[in-house]
């Protein structure tokens, strides 16, 4: 405490450790319920400087679905006690991950007639190539997460509703496979 507060010499000290021989030998009794009210205020201390307000905005601005997790995380903290709630942030974590990895956000990829580039989202209308193709007979397909098996079928089904196209199937198509780790 006195080197947190700035205290360096010998008389600073001296001057601590008599303060604390008169609260030892005459203030015991009067402070005999003050550890409990010091451990709640430090632990209140310590909650306040968790709570980031600013990150939390952030994290809302980003990805809505990780700002749930995290709110109904730092409820279930304040209400049930920690442990639980980082068990259940786990848990809601795993589930987030399926969900998104079981339905990414797939899309084409298509130049506009201005020359500029656009996503769509798969499934589009096969049946008009134009709305499908960024070059003539070139499909761009960009599959929007890890590829298991939880989410093959989807892959296949989506390349085949892109190749079984009125039109006739396209000459090529790329696979943008950033999302897909391994």
């Amino acid at each position: 405490m006195v080197d947190g507060a700035g205290g360096r010499g010998q008389l600073s000290q001296l001057t601590t450790a008599v303060i604390v021989l008169v609260v030892l030998l005459f203030l015991t009794k009067p402070l005999q319920y003050m550890p409990a009210a010091v451990l709640s205020s430090i632990v209140f201390l310590i909650g306040v400087e968790l709570v980031d307000l600013r990150g939390m905005r952030t994290i809302f601005r980003w990805r809505v679905d990780e700002f749930v997790v995290a709110a109904i995380t730092a409820l279930v903290v304040v209400a049930v006690g920690v442990e639980q709630g980082i068990l259940l942030a786990v848990v809601l974590s795993l589930l987030d991950h399926v969900r998104h990895s079981y339905h990414p956000r797939d899309t084409l990829l298509i130049k506009l007639a201005s020359g500029r580039w656009r996503t769509a989202p798969v499934p589009v209308d096969a049946s008009d190539a134009s709305t499908t193709d960024a070059e003539p007979g070139l499909v761009v397909y960009r599959f929007g997460a890890s590829l298991y098996y939880a989410n093959a079928n989807r892959f296949t089904e989506e390349l085949r509703t892109l190749l079984d196209r009125s039109g006739g199937p396209p000459a090529w198509i790329c696979i943008d496979c950033a999302a897909i780790g391994d």
